[in-house]
């Protein structure tokens, strides 16, 4: 099969972690420039406030899946599918961290981490892929992190989890672009969210790494989701297997 072209407006996209940060500043861009977006979060309230805040043009549904689980994610392809075609858009941003030492962390909590942060990606890409190869190609977008890059004390499990997604992400991508499908990488860095906040309030790693972020501030999950939009739009059309940091400096590679 050729590469088709990138998608376009009025493409069916889908988005996980939708109900509120950069899940939700993604849906909302993605709305504006027209597209189907299906809002997808394991919180219910959390979405309806999304699918509130979306001014259109472009229609936002919301779908409250665990997508921790093959057997919810499978039936949100069917039910993606079957209502509005298969996407030529798939971002997912579900991620979260649980700060422990090593020597003091369960194996239940690093497996809820890896779950949580890179099955979830798979799951999601395993199980979208074949109705986007068979529509002609697409664009997906994973979201790592920048502690995937800056392993530090107490982040073992989600540096490793969030590293994951890049070499997961790269071989995905040097699988499925002859199908069409583009996959790229965003890691975000200090962005200012609600979980963020609740996660590094009594951090002083992260404290003192907000203090020295080059740029002078945190950042907003508008400027994560503008970049991840860019990835899957048809002005990056020839970026492909690539990470994008969004940071304010903090980290140069």
């Amino acid at each position: 099969m050729t590469n088709n072209l990138p998608p376009g407006e009025s493409a069916v996209a889908v988005v996980s972690a939708a109900g509120s940060g950069i899940g939700q500043a993604c849906v909302l861009r993605l709305a504006d420039r027209g597209h189907r977006v299906i809002a997808v979060d394991i919180d219910g309230s959390a979405l309806n406030r999304t699918v509130g805040a979306s001014l259109g043009p472009g229609s936002v549904r919301a779908v409250q899946v665990d997508v921790t689980s093959e057997e919810q994610v499978n039936a949100l392809v069917n039910d993606v599918i079957g209502h509005e075609g298969a996407p030529a858009i798939l971002v997912n941003v579900v991620g979260g961290a649980q700060l422990m030492n090593i020597a003091d962390m369960p194996s239940t909590l690093w497996e809820a981490q890896v779950r949580l942060n890179l099955t979830s990606t798979y799951l999601m890409c395993h199980a979208f892929l074949p109705s986007m190869i068979e529509n002609g190609g697409g664009a997906i977008v994973n979201t790592s992190s920048g502690w995937g890059f800056m392993p530090a004390p107490g982040r073992a499990a989600y540096a490793a989890s969030k590293a994951g997604i890049v070499a997961f992400s790269r071989a995905l991508a040097s699988e499925v672009a002859k199908d069409g499908v583009r996959v790229n990488v965003v890691a975000p860095g200090p962005i200012e969210t609600e979980r963020m906040r609740a996660l590094t309030e009594n951090d002083p790693l992260a404290q003192s790494k907000h203090k020295h972020i080059p740029v002078g501030r945190l950042g907003q999950p508008g400027e994560v989701a503008a970049v991840a939009c860019f990835l899957a739009s048809a002005e990056a059309s020839f970026v492909c297997g690539q990470v994008v940091h969004v940071n304010g400096g903090v980290y140069m590679p």
